[in-house]
């Protein structure tokens, strides 16, 4: 039988048709291909290590410019940090190999460190020396005995120095026989005594003094006076009260109770937390103990060590260090064990007529020439710094005058709670404050 001709190609027709369809819907529904993401990790760069290998100066003073040079610093100059003596210093330019620094101030001598990320190195020790900051803080410079501000007042041979919690100083103005104070806004004012020798107990200024040459201050602001000329140990209240507590007023060398005791040539007192009293006893050459009920003892005989021990410090360990201007210090422990360090360089002009202790601890001698040194826990006496022996002006931070002559001979020295020191000079008869920077 034949397939019609139509027919046949209407079923080609549908069947070519129908595939083209299915294909297309095949085509449409078929999900498209997915490119599978490979993340990327990016790449951290390896740092170079930091390394220190030279400074162009090895000493210097604050705000002086060093060159580090090395490897491994960050152009960036902020991204750096450099320390001296673990003190951070100011970076003013950078470059890969080279640091501009200036010196950060009171940094103490010790190693430079430079950091750079996550990146260090420890370089050299750079020997920091101190610039003494000072100008007089009272006293006009002629004899007298006149309170006022500042440079308008007057003293007549101010040997001995306290400092309270406060502030204020304290000074025993020894040949005017006056306690006077100096308010830390620099007014003087008479705090005890009438000016005329004698020891008589009283308030204020109706209590006399016998050449005060020392003054210690407790926790509860009493003082305690060591007259040279009296031979007694006095102790004024913050109210202004003044009793004898030691010394019969007769020279001596004599151990007892109150004033039955005796003394020989007062120079130097310290007290410790307890009440109990430390003085320098030069005539005997001895450092004498009044404990806080009168009891006299003597704690260190000198015979062989010393020949004058002239000023005293007491530590919050109760360490006693003593000063001797024929070139000794000697520090005295609880166990009642001398160690005596070593004049520094073997220096001819070394005699100490000066010591103090700090807030931090820090020991400070001062010599009689006005040079100052520091005693290090290793007990190693080294200068840092020194005040003129000659006239020099120095222009003031406050208004007391434009310029001011700070001079120094035969000191005496304290410390307040600022780290200010407070040096009496006894040619002058001014009282210099100063700071080390």
């Amino acid at each position: 039988m034949k397939f019609p001709l139509k027919l046949f190609i209407l079923t080609i027709a549908l069947i070519v048709s129908n595939i083209f369809f299915t294909g297309c819907s095949k085509r449409k529904d078929a999900p498209e291909p997915v490119t599978p993401i490979i993340p990327v990790v990016p790449v951290t760069p390896v740092q170079d290590e930091v390394t220190i290998t030279s400074l162009n100066i090895n000493e210097g003073h604050y705000n002086e410019t060093v060159l580090i040079n090395g490897t491994g610093f960050n152009a960036v100059a902020e991204k750096n940090k450099v320390f001296f003596n673990n003190k951070e210093a100011a970076i003013t330019a950078a470059t890969t190999t080279q640091l501009t620094v200036t010196v950060p101030s009171s940094a103490g001598t010790g190693t430079v460190k430079v950091t750079n990320g996550k990146k260090s190195a420890t370089g050299p020790s750079f020997t920091y020396n101190y610039t003494l900051v000072k100008f007089v803080w009272a006293g006009s410079g002629a004899y007298g005995a006149t309170n006022g501000y500042g440079l308008s007042a007057s003293f007549n041979v101010p040997t001995g120095l306290a400092a309270n919690s406060l502030g204020d100083i304290f000074v025993a103005d020894q040949d005017n026989n006056l306690i006077r104070k100096i308010t830390k806004e620099g007014i003087v004012s008479t705090f005890a005594g009438n000016g005329t020798k004698g020891s008589k107990d009283g308030t204020g200024t109706a209590a006399s003094f016998n050449y005060p040459s020392a003054i210690a201050i407790d926790k509860n602001g009493n003082l305690f006076v060591a007259e040279n000329g009296g031979y007694v140990i006095r102790k004024i209240t913050p109210d202004g009260v003044v009793t004898t507590i030691a010394g019969s007023g007769i020279k001596g060398n004599v151990n007892a109770s109150g004033k039955l005791a005796q003394f020989n040539s007062l120079n130097g007192i310290a007290v410790t937390a307890n009440g109990d009293l430390y003085v320098c006893d030069t005539g005997n050459n001895a450092i004498r103990k009044i404990t806080a009920t009168g009891e006299v003892t003597t704690y260190f005989q000198g015979n062989g060590i010393t020949s004058s021990p002239h000023a005293i410090a007491i530590d919050d360990q109760n360490n006693i260090y003593v000063a001797d201007p024929y070139r000794v210090v000697l520090k005295i422990d609880n166990a009642g064990t001398i160690s005596k360090f070593n004049n520094p360089d073997n220096l001819a002009d070394f005699s100490p007529q000066g010591i103090t202790i700090d807030k931090k601890g820090d020991k400070y001698i001062l010599n009689s020439d006005g040079k100052i040194f520091k005693l290090s826990s290793a007990g190693i006496i080294t200068a840092v710094t020194a005040l003129p022996n000659k006239t020099v002006n120095n222009k003031t931070v406050n208004s007391l005058k434009p310029q001011a002559t700070a001079v120094i001979i035969r000191p005496a020295i304290t410390a307040d709670n600022q780290g200010n020191f407070y040096i009496s000079d006894l040619r002058y008869n001014q009282i210099i404050k100063a700071s080390l920077q």
